[in-house]
């Protein structure tokens, strides 16, 4: 990515990913500040930039500055699910329901009209599981957290059904492989 910058520096998708990079490094102080040296350097409009500063912010725990970034991001990107799915999970970590549950029914409507990735979807169930345990005082393990996850896509099928029937039709093809082996 280093080499790609160096090659076109003006490049906003190249600084975009850069900065996805720091973030998958844990580096997010430095994510942050390449992502507020692109704000004002390049673009203050691109919004993978404002999302990618989100991304950073929230990973740090300041997620009121993630918010902003993720709703600045969802308003110049003109409605694109993953954006709406990362605020939602941001909204259901903070353990904002009525507002997580908003977006997901959002992110229902929009299936409907055009593609929304299954992980876009889970990632807001999985933030909501993970909180429901933590207002009661539990704790709760990834393993839960997967049941739990299950459980709730399982009851939401009918709110998707395209991809229910999807998904029981690639079941059901698996097993009649599983079945000629």
């Amino acid at each position: 990515i280093r080499q790609a910058q160096f090659l076109d520096p003006l490049s906003l998708l190249v600084n975009a990913s850069l900065g996805f990079v720091l973030i998958m490094r844990h580096e997010y102080g430095d994510a942050i500040e390449h992502y507020r040296k692109c704000l004002e350097e390049l673009d203050p409009n691109y919004y993978h930039f404002h999302t990618g500063l989100g991304r950073a912010y929230a990973q740090l725990g300041k997620l009121e500055e993630a918010l902003h970034h993720f709703h600045k991001g969802e308003k110049l990107s003109g409605n694109i699910p993953y954006v709406t799915g990362v605020l939602a999970h941001c909204y259901a970590v903070m353990e904002k329901r009525s507002k997580a549950e908003a977006m997901l029914r959002e992110l229902v409507r929009l299936a409907q009209k055009r593609h929304v990735p299954a992980a876009t979807v889970a990632l807001v169930h999985l933030a909501e599981a993970q909180a429901a345990p933590v207002l009661a005082g539990e704790s709760l393990d990834d393993a839960h957290a997967g049941d739990v996850l299950l459980e709730r896509r399982r009851h939401r099928a009918e709110v998707l059904p395209d991809a229910a029937a999807r998904a029981a039709r690639a079941e059901a093809e698996d097993r009649g492989r599983a079945g000629h082996q």
